[in-house]
């Protein structure tokens, strides 16, 4: 049995830490490639378009400094 310990939940709305305009997204689906060490991919929706990150790539909490910076 695989027991996964992820940082986020479906349907969570989180942020990209490399997108300047901080837009708000869901997590709509997760990922495993082989056993349970390896990252877990989330499947981030904004709008219409839909993108794989890794975990160290998302936040829960938006980057306010990095849009008024910009």
């Amino acid at each position: 049995m695989i027991r996964l310990h992820n940082n986020f939940d479906f349907g969570q709305i989180v942020y990209l830490k490399s997108d300047t305009m901080q837009l708000p997204r869901l997590v709509n689906a997760m990922q495993l490639a082989g056993d349970s060490t390896a990252p877990i991919m989330y499947r981030l929706c904004q709008e219409t378009e839909e993108t794989w990150h890794y975990e160290v790539e998302i936040s829960a909490e938006k980057d306010v400094m990095m849009t008024t910076s910009n």
